[in-house]
This record gives C-alpha cells, sequence and structure tokens, in this order.
C-alpha cells in the first residue's frame, strides 16, 4: 500500500470533502495540505473523531491517533492536513511504535487551579444537582431477571471497560443506555431530545440492532413505538433481555450515579443485579473530564456557574460516594470494586476476576478491545458523533498502560479538598 504523503493526500482531502457535504460546512476555496482543520474549516472535536475512524477505516490499520490529537496529553489547538497526512505516513511505514513514544517519565508539576473546593461549594452543587434529579421511580411490579450494572463517575474509563467486557460471548455489553434514571421511554425521550443530548438516546438503539438484526431505522421504529405508548423503562429491559438467551445484559452508564435513588432503583427492579464499581485516581478523572469538556454535556452542570475544575472534583466526589455508600448496603458478593489503574496496567488478570465475579468464563478475545467492532458496538448509527460512549477510545490503538499516570503531568494529590482525599483513601487511593 502506497505510504507516501503524496499518495495519502487526496485519500484524507477525499474524506474531508465528504464530511464538508455532510455537515454543510462553508468553506473557502479548495481543502489542500496548508488547510487548518478549526480555523479554516470550523471541525468540532467530534469531527476530529469522525476523520480519524475514516482514515483508520480507508487505510485499514489503527494508528494511535493520541499522539498527534494530544501529543502531550492536552489537545492540540489545531491540526492543518499535511501534519495529519504526515502523522499517517510514519504510521502506515512503520516508523513509529505508538506505545514506544508514549513512554515518559511522569512527574508532577505545580498546580495552576484555584483553591480547593470548600464545603459550601460542596452543598451548593449537592442542591444544583438534587434539583434536576427525578423525585419519584415508578417500581418495575415484577423484577427483571439479573443485569450487570457498572458504576462509575463519568471518565473513570467506564467504555474502555464496557468494550472490555463486550469482547466475552457470554455479556451483552452496548453502549450506554441511559435507562434506569426513567420511569417510562416517553419520559426518557423528553429528557433527552435535545440538541446537547440526542446521541445519548443511541444507545439503546444501537443494542436493538444488535439483538434484532435490524436496520437503524427498523430499531429506530420500535424505539419510537415504546416511546409513543409510554413503555415503562422495566419492561424496555424486559425486551432487551428476552432477546439475550443466556448472557448476561451489563448497562453501564456514569451518569446514574449522579442519584443514589437510580442506584437502588438497580436493586429493586432486578433480581439479585451484580454491581461493579469502577473507580480512578480522582486527579486522573478531573484532568479527563475538563480535557473533555464534560460540563458543556448537561445544562445543570453548564449553568452551575462553577468553574470546569471544581465540577470535575464535585463529579468524581458525588458520584464515588453515592456509589460506596450504596456498595455498603449491597452483599458483599454481589459487589466487586475495580480500579481503572489496575484495568490499564493488567488487564488479563483485572478482567479474569471480573469473570470470576459474573461467574461468566474468561475469553483471551476481551484483550484487544479494537477487534470485533460489530460485537463490540464501537461505532455510532449513522455517524461516529452518534455514539453514546467516550469518543477518545478511537484515538488509540491499545490499552495504554501510562494513561493511568498521565496527570501527574499536570497536577498533584494537593489540589483535592480534604474530602476528595478522604474519599480516595477509602478507594483504594
Amino acid at each position: 500500500m502506497p505510504n507516501q504523503p503524496s499518495d495519502i493526500l487526496p485519500t484524507v482531502i477525499g474524506i474531508i470533502n465528504g464530511m464538508i457535504d455532510d455537515l454543510e460546512l462553508d468553506v473557502d476555496g479548495p481543502v489542500d495540505a496548508d488547510t487548518a482543520l478549526i480555523a479554516d474549516l470550523g471541525f468540532a472535536s467530534v469531527d476530529f473523531i469522525h476523520l480519524i475512524v475514516e482514515i483508520e477505516t480507508s487505510f485499514g490499520q489503527k494508528m494511535g491517533f493520541h499522539d498527534l490529537i494530544m501529543p502531550d496529553g492536552k489537545y492540540v489547538d489545531d491540526l492543518k492536513v499535511g501534519t495529519v497526512v504526515e502523522f499517517v505516513a510514519k504510521r502506515l511505514s512503520g516508523a513509529a511504535d505508538p506505545a514506544e513514544e508514549l513512554q515518559e517519565s511522569y512527574s508532577p508539576k505545580p498546580d495552576c487551579v484555584q483553591s480547593p473546593l470548600t464545603q459550601p461549594e460542596i452543598e451548593t452543587f449537592l442542591a444544583q444537582v438534587r434539583s434536576v434529579q427525578q423525585k419519584s421511580f415508578v417500581p418495575a411490579p415484577h423484577p427483571k431477571k439479573r443485569a450487570v450494572f457498572v458504576f462509575s463517575s463519568p471518565r473513570s474509563g467506564s467504555t474502555l471497560l464496557r468494550i472490555l467486557l463486550a469482547g466475552n460471548p457470554a455479556l451483552f455489553a452496548p453502549p450506554e443506555l441511559h435507562l434506569l434514571g426513567f420511569s417510562t421511554m416517553a419520559q426518557r425521550l423528553a429528557a433527552l431530545n435535545n440538541s446537547s443530548n440526542d446521541h445519548l438516546l443511541s444507545g439503546t438503539v444501537r443494542a436493538l440492532m444488535q439483538l434484532r438484526s435490524c436496520t437503524v431505522e427498523e430499531a429506530e421504529a420500535f424505539s419510537t413505538a415504546c416511546e409513543a405508548c409510554e413503555m415503562p423503562v422495566a419492561e424496555f429491559y424486559g425486551e432487551l433481555q428476552k432477546l439475550l438467551g443466556d448472557r448476561l445484559l451489563v448497562d453501564k452508564t456514569p451518569t446514574y450515579a449522579y442519584n443514589a435513588d437510580v442506584l437502588h432503583r438497580a436493586e429493586t427492579d432486578f433480581d439479585s443485579p451484580l454491581f461493579i464499581h469502577l473507580v480512578r485516581h480522582p486527579c486522573g478523572t478531573i484532568q479527563s473530564f475538563q480535557d473533555a469538556k464534560f460540563e458543556q454535556l448537561f445544562p445543570f452542570l453548564r449553568d452551575s456557574g462553577m468553574s470546569s475544575r471544581h465540577l470535575a472534583e464535585l463529579t468524581w466526589l458525588i458520584c464515588n460516594k453515592n456509589i460506596a455508600e450504596f456498595a455498603e448496603t449491597i452483599a458483599p458478593e454481589r459487589v466487586l470494586r475495580v480500579q481503572y489503574e489496575n484495568l490499564v496496567r493488567h488487564p488479563e488478570p483485572t478482567l479474569r476476576g471480573i469473570c470470576e465475579f459474573l461467574k461468566v468464563p474468561f475469553d483471551s478475545g476481551m484483550l484487544n478491545p479494537y477487534t470485533d467492532q460489530e460485537q463490540r458496538m464501537t461505532d455510532g448509527l449513522n455517524s461516529t458523533g452518534e455514539y453514546s460512549g467516550d469518543l477518545k477510545f478511537h484515538l488509540h490503538s491499545r490499552i495504554e498502560p501510562d494513561a493511568a499516570d498521565r496527570w501527574r503531568k499536570f497536577t498533584s494529590d494537593a489540589s483535592l479538598s480534604e474530602e476528595a482525599r478522604s474519599l480516595a483513601a477509602r478507594l483504594g487511593y
């Protein structure tokens, strides 16, 4: 396969021109090597991911674009088409191994953040969260059969864990379902059908496509019918489980953890469900939250008046506190705590431990999350931007152990509030 920049440039420009047409962008002049993706084309972060997926699909190879998009752990300000082409040429030539380029020595740097959180700020955030939470749920008249719930704070690596679990044929682990927090499918639609959150509706559609072997349109039609008749969410879970056979349903939706009542609903609506509490060091989670601009996804975060840094820590603190307190009410044999750091440093023993907990056989295919895209459901419905999960997954080409400590380049434990440090210690940090 040609791997010179001059050979690759027409393919990349062709992909970009297709995206320009699909997005109906107003672009001055033709695209060439000097065209900047943000300044000239107005690409957003989701468009970067779409471009990456299309390039890797065209050349039939994962390339580890994380090294290009986040060379020092922070997103680049912009990229020229020629820079992307040169990176692709280098990867295709095999001149550099993405894993080798990431072997750096990490040392803490001085923090450039505001003062640590105070207790009044924590209480203010809690009040804001409670103001947008559902006040009550309609309990399922008959608990559904056993399911597995992965509870975590957002930006804790749950997408990676979900995709690893999806590689086990004894499990069905679709993209984020966003079901448990609602009583009916109509209620869910009303809450999520807006420009900021409509991609969160795609997880159930993708699950239906997989289970019913149907098209996007057919799965959407079924979902629409469920919403129109105000089907209870518990009944929709039942519809999914009818199609699973002996497989266990895995629901990983990080936003459940904002609301302690949602966590308890899993216990009451399912027959002896199993719970995985995925934890990540607060500083790593905070760094990821800020990089992803996660607060822009939800109005109550975006309009809170708090800084991104404080919202990131508050999210880690409230979600993990809710999960830890919930776990104390569950029989120990039905709860497993997993550290993200162990998952990326020691994936095989960590996954073997999870399989033992779930009482399913370990499958070695779980260890490569970038194979079997169909089974793992790592695509969007019609485009990458419709994917319900962490799009940064598509930047990588393998599990990267150094992701566990990358945050140490930018911050230290000293930046955390006393309450966050105390909870982190309880969680094993």
